[in-house]
């Protein structure tokens, strides 16, 4: 059985670098971008099963990444889950609106975002 590719795309380096590290120890392996431009690059080179994408973002937001993405044919099925510093119904919203699979709000419990990872790796 292969493993599950999943890519982190945040700017908090700190951040990914614990996700990724919470990630590999369950068997995933795990790919990060900082930025959004460099995200869309590595979605598009490496077609993840799933991607963890922060809304403030230099070079390309996280929204505008997120709606990108599922308006492209062959990214579209990714499922994306944003996460934000920010708890807002606005946010949860929009990120709705752009087609996110599902919204976090840091800080997060880690082992719910697991379970949403396992389900949304699933249905793929």
């Amino acid at each position: 059985m292969t493993k599950k590719k999943i890519l982190i795309i945040d700017d908090e380096k700190e951040m990914a670098q614990v996700e990724t590290m919470r990630l590999e120890a369950y068997g995933y392996e795990v790919l990060v971008a900082y930025d959004g431009q460099t995200g869309l690059d590595r979605v598009r080179a490496e077609k993840p099963d799933l991607i963890i994408l922060d809304i403030m973002l230099p070079t390309i937001d996280g929204y505008e990444l997120c709606r990108m993405l599922k308006q492209d044919p062959e990214c579209r099925r990714i499922p994306i889950i944003l996460v934000s510093a920010v708890d807002q119904k606005f946010d949860t919203d929009l990120g709705k609106k752009v087609g996110a699979d599902d919204f976090f709000t840091k800080p997060f419990e880690p082992d719910v975002l697991l379970a949403k990872i396992k389900e949304l790796t699933k249905k793929r």
